[in-house]
């Protein structure tokens, strides 16, 4: 797979759509859905199709502006406060079947 510049840049600077389907066409997965109840995440599932990945484990991106003033001992910290916590984990919980993995990328 060959990576181009302006992905990349799409990745790090585009609007959070562009980063979205940057970072879908980059992992080549068929889907992108946002957050039908709201939340901050968008989720990218894995598979050969749309139908193989309706079953996959899907990776979850969230964009926090406040990560980007953080430094790290402060981002830890923040990442595990209660309120994070329900809202990094919390939201997808009660929509997943038990012990089903989730990746967490927070932008």
């Amino acid at each position: 797979m060959t990576i181009t510049i302006q992905q990349l840049r799409d990745v790090i600077t585009g609007t959070e759509e562009q980063r979205i389907e940057s970072l879908r066409s980059l992992l080549d997965y068929p889907i992108k859905l946002k957050d039908p109840e709201g939340s901050r995440f968008w989720y990218l599932r894995p598979g050969e199709d749309e139908f193989d990945a309706e079953e996959t484990c899907p990776v979850a991106v969230g964009f926090y502006k406040e990560l980007d003033e953080l430094e790290d001992k402060s981002l830890k910290q923040w990442l595990i406060e209660p309120e994070q916590e329900n809202e990094i984990r919390g939201h997808y919980i009660s929509r997943i079947v038990p012990n089903q993995p989730i990746l967490y990328l927070l932008l």
